[in-house]
């Protein structure tokens, strides 16, 4: 196999992984966090209409828990989707859902990283400020991110010294803090 074989196979025992774990899975919280797996390939890789379809699922399934963890969780995924797709009005609506159902400040300021990054690409860049600082005001979870979009918002604003200083920040900040 070459490298490039082996990776493709590897995401496709992640996706297996997950289907066997949502069938077999005897606690709620891994169920949903195996759906969630398999809907975050779904949608990343195309398959909208199958992402769609398990988003359905995964309605019934957090709202039969009354779970807002389970519920802000998929909303989330079904902004991305639609994020993903560039159908940006739906995404936004999803993402102030989700918002409705976040648990923490940290989630929250996560979900503002997510709708400022929407506005900046609809080149809404005052708007999406107003939520990078938001999110920034609430305890950032993801620095690269936040950093990275300041950068490319004060790119768009024609402010290059503060799109460089931020952008800098972003390449020496942890990326692993997803």
């Amino acid at each position: 196999l070459t490298l490039q074989s082996f990776a493709q196979y590897q995401y496709l025992f992640t996706v297996d992984s997950a289907r066997i774990m949502m069938l077999q899975a005897k606690e709620n919280r891994i169920k949903f966090e195996a759906m969630r797996r398999l809907d975050r390939y779904y949608y990343t890789t195309g398959l909208y209409d199958s992402s769609a379809n398990l988003e359905k699922t995964m309605y019934a399934f957090a709202s039969n828990q009354k779970n807002d963890t389970m519920l802000y969780l998929l909303f989330r995924s079904i902004g991305n989707r639609y994020t993903t797709r560039t159908d940006y009005n739906f995404g936004l609506e999803n993402y102030f859902t989700a918002l409705r159902y976040a648990p923490t400040d940290s989630t929250k300021a996560g979900l503002y990283q997510n709708l400022a990054y929407v506005y900046c690409v609809t080149e809404n860049n005052e708007v999406a400020l107003g939520y990078l600082k938001k999110a920034e005001t609430i305890g950032i979870s993801n620095a690269f991110f936040q950093n990275l979009l300041y950068g490319i918002v004060y790119n768009n604003l024609n402010k290059p010294d503060s799109a460089l200083f931020y952008l800098k920040r972003a390449d020496e900040s942890d990326t692993r803090s997803y």
